[in-house]
């Protein structure tokens, strides 16, 4: 009750505020620790670009592969459209 008034609180955005409010406070801590920056991101793009380069190298050129993908996406489209 506040104000007085009755409000109804469904589990998800409970759990969903604690997510954020954790969030915050731990962007707030490592913002004020001076941890916070976009200067040390050097080897997280160097990994992410050395997975993304390992991904094409093993299934790129790889036909059937492709086609079986393709097919893939397709099928989740449709399965979304349908649903849509």
């Amino acid at each position: 009750m506040l104000f007085g008034k009755n409000y109804t609180v469904i589990l998800s955005n409970l759990i969903a505020s604690a997510v954020f409010f954790t969030t915050g406070l731990l962007a707030l801590w490592l913002t004020l620790t001076g941890r916070l920056s976009a200067s040390n991101m050097d080897q997280f793009t160097k990994t992410i670009t050395g997975s993304l380069t390992w991904v094409n190298n093993a299934a790129g050129g790889n036909v059937i592969l492709d086609v079986v993908l393709l097919i893939g996406i397709a099928i989740f489209v449709y399965w979304i459209a349908k649903k849509v």
